[in-house]
């Protein structure tokens, strides 16, 4: 039995039931295991694997593809340590084996070199966009790595270079780059924050700075993905015969809403003490954090598909800071803050963060 394969067998069906209704698998599942015992058996299965395939001893690839893989899942079930202290191990592996590095691979195929950097740019994601903010264990001067072409993966056997096909068509990988150029924005903010303690002038202009390149990325995203993109019998036959565009669209608008919130809140602590005016600032913060929790409760009336972590960090952060504002503006949010609760409390079962969110929040809100 080859252990790595099976970590990444168990990944995959322990994400995946992150994303499933409870009622869907109630005739999969032995009768006396419950949706949350089958989850904690197939994520400790995935660890059980990866143990036994000695994966911090071997570097191997398909390690870092399963920790990936399991990505969504750590903080769900409670391991926040163990998803930082694995996810580091994952790009550690992914260094020593050359992924981020494109020198390093001269011999590779096509197809071997889009897999590899869509690999390492999914590690530089998710550590560069983790809610809540901690200290990255990469930097971009860690790495030379291009961005994965704009190629589909039935292309990659066939196609000897992106730039030789259609831009015109949509294909799922321009999701992944999306997220890539959004983490390499947040990144750079982050980074220059660290340096030094900047000045209220500063602060403001590295934010001014990082929120119109995310602006300049959103409008130079394929219309497909344009969350504002008017609905016609066109774009409708369009999404039935690609069916991810819809679930893309609303992902990436819920993405932008959080890092648009999240950059200008970087100055949400001098507008309230008076030290800058943050008008403009302050209305990009409100508005996307209004923005993100509507757009969220909008999406689906299936809570089991709004169940992953990050989504709940959202919605808590969103909440969070329209409670900070309320604390301290006459202007009222309780409408949304209720909503953001509500929302947590309908998924806190099977998700430890929204458990914790749900109390720190009504804490908060009792100050008020």
């Amino acid at each position: 039995m080859d252990s790595a394969w099976m970590a990444i067998y168990f990944s995959v069906l322990a994400s995946t039931l992150m994303f499933t209704d409870e009622n869907e698998t109630i005739n999969q599942r032995p009768a006396n295991v419950t949706f949350t015992g089958l989850l904690r058996n197939w994520y400790d299965s995935a660890l059980l694997f990866l143990d036994r395939a000695d994966y911090t001893k071997r570097p191997d690839v398909r390690t870092p593809q399963a920790i990936a893989i399991l990505h969504i899942v750590f903080n769900n079930v409670g391991d926040v340590h163990r998803h930082q202290n694995m996810w580091a191990v994952a790009i550690r592996q992914a260094q020593q084996l050359g992924l981020g590095s494109d020198e390093s691979n001269p011999d590779e195929s096509f197809c071997e070199q889009q897999i590899r950097r869509r690999l390492w740019w999914t590690l530089a994601i998710c550590e560069w966009l983790p809610v809540p903010h901690r200290v990255p264990c990469l930097h971009e001067m860690d790495f030379s790595c291009q961005l994965p072409d704009e190629v589909n993966d039935e292309e990659l056997e066939n196609a000897s270079g992106g730039s030789r096909l259609s831009r015109s068509k949509p294909r799922p990988v321009r999701y992944h780059i999306a997220m890539a150029q959004v983490s390499k924005i947040y990144y750079q903010l982050r980074y220059m924050l660290r340096l030094r303690d900047w000045g209220t002038e500063d602060v403001a202009r590295f934010v001014f700075d990082a929120d119109e390149q995310l602006a300049n990325l959103i409008t130079d995203l394929p219309s497909y993905l344009q969350f504002d993109e008017n609905s016609t019998t066109t774009t409708e036959e369009r999404d039935r015969q690609y069916p991810f565009i819809p679930w893309q669209k609303k992902s990436l608008a819920k993405v932008l809403l959080y890092y648009r919130m999240a950059i200008s809140s970087q100055l949400q602590e001098h507008w309230l003490d008076g030290s800058t005016d943050g008008a403009r600032t302050r209305a990009i913060c409100m508005s996307s954090a209004r923005g993100l929790i509507h757009s969220t409760l909008r999406e689906t009336v299936d809570a089991s598909k709004l169940r992953p972590w990050a989504i709940t960090m959202n919605i808590f952060a969103a909440s969070a800071v329209l409670v900070l504002e309320s604390l301290h503006t006459e202007e009222d949010f309780s409408t949304e803050i209720q909503q953001g609760l509500d929302f947590l409390e309908r998924v806190q079962a099977q998700n430890l963060v929204a458990e914790k969110a749900v109390k720190f929040l009504k804490e908060m809100n009792q100050d008020h």
